[in-house]
């Protein structure tokens, strides 16, 4: 109990850190600066009916601001009943992300993964559908246009270049394939992890149908690259 309480009280902390990290200047170059938004202006962006991808696999990685901004924007809506979201992530994400879009009441689709009781709510209830699958599945069931293609991606990352390179923080997840297939993109900049992260990733989409194993011997090989690379327009908070 004592551990978990210690645990409770950091995360509120470094909650408040990220929060925090966004207006430091400290990472903001030029090119990031030309791009910077707040989240209550990106949250005006976001169509009424999106389909979103979020980075974050469990409570790790996961956007912060730009889906409370969102949220409020719906609850202070006349129309509440216009918004629709279909929210794709790596796995359960944390409150900020799962929690306030859920309350907002106009979740309609959740993959791959969840664990939040608002969430679980709303589906036990039938009033939202949750595909259940396995991770590995999910890049290619949209890749193929199976699901929903991607209207809108929200990733957290600790740098952003010029060239659009995104580093991701603590998470891999979906987030190469959100980035590669989004219309838009909308990066949270979150300073609160160090610049050490960004060769922390190895990151690789295979193609599709080709049947052949992804070259992986050894426990340190490495086959992708530590960014994800994007040239589509790219906006910053």
């Amino acid at each position: 109990k004592n551990f978990q309480g210690k645990s409770m009280l950091y995360r509120s902390n470094l909650i408040k850190t990220s929060q925090r990290c966004y207006s430091s200047g400290s990472r903001l170059n030029a090119f990031i600066k030309s791009k910077l938004m707040s989240a209550e202006d990106i949250a005006e962006k976001l169509p009424e009916k999106v389909t979103l991808g979020a980075s974050g696999f469990t409570p790790a990685g996961y956007p912060k601001v730009v889906p409370g901004a969102f949220a409020r924007r719906i609850e202070n809506s006349k129309n509440p009943e216009k918004f629709s979201i279909n929210l794709y992530t790596g796995a359960s994400t944390g409150d900020e992300l799962d929690g306030v879009l859920a309350r907002t009441g106009r979740l309609k689709l959740r993959i791959p993964y969840q664990s939040h009781p608002d969430i679980r709510s709303l589906i036990n209830k039938g009033k939202l559908n949750y595909i259940d699958m396995h991770l590995s599945h999910v890049s290619k069931y949209i890749r193929e246009g199976i699901f929903p293609s991607i209207d809108v991606a929200v990733i957290e990352a600790c740098d952003v270049t010029a060239d659009g390179r995104i580093y991701l923080t603590n998470s891999s997840g979906m987030s190469a394939t959100y980035l590669a297939l989004a219309k838009d993109i909308y990066i949270e900049l979150n300073e609160a992890h160090p610049l050490e992260m960004k060769g922390l990733h190895d990151i690789y989409l295979p193609e599709l149908h080709t049947g052949r194993p992804i070259n992986i011997d050894y426990v340190d090989d490495r086959i992708g690259k530590s960014y994800s690379r994007t040239r589509i327009k790219i906006i910053i908070c």
